[in-house]
């Protein structure tokens, strides 16, 4: 049984849609911090072993595929736990993957990112209600 045109094009809209949001959230870091930066006059953190140019990348590098697991997993929007669902393992990319950036592979970094997960979840929570498939969007 293969997928109906109407299911797959559904599919594409939701990850361009999600990972538009990803690209926005990312980008406004990415402003937040340029703007950090210049009230530190310095766009290096030694204690990170980071410049602001590296921490911009990693926001685009999480912000992309956090969002299209935002898009992916949108139909499940339409329920509050589905969007704590969703919250959480957008979360867990975010979290986990700066860690793996800052970090490397460590069961700490995977640890921290999978507890970190868990205010993501809140925050599906809290978005629900004004959210698409939320109360509020009917």
């Amino acid at each position: 049984m293969t997928p109906s045109r109407t299911t797959v094009a559904a599919l594409g809209a939701n990850l361009r849609w999600g990972v538009a949001i990803g690209v926005v959230g990312a980008f406004g870091f990415s402003l937040l911090a340029l703007v950090l930066a210049m009230l530190r006059g310095s766009t290096s953190y030694p204690q990170y072993g980071m410049s602001t140019w590296s921490v911009i990348g990693s926001y685009f590098a999480v912000g992309l595929p956090a969002g299209a697991i935002i898009g992916a997993l949108r139909p499940l929007l339409r329920w509050r736990a589905g969007a704590a669902l969703v919250g959480y393992f957008a979360a867990v990319v975010v979290y986990g993957g700066v860690g793996l950036i800052m970090n490397g592979p460590t069961i700490e970094t995977l640890g921290v990112g999978a507890i970190l997960g868990l205010g993501g979840a809140a925050a599906g929570l809290w978005w629900w209600p004004h959210g698409p498939g939320g109360p509020s969007s009917t």
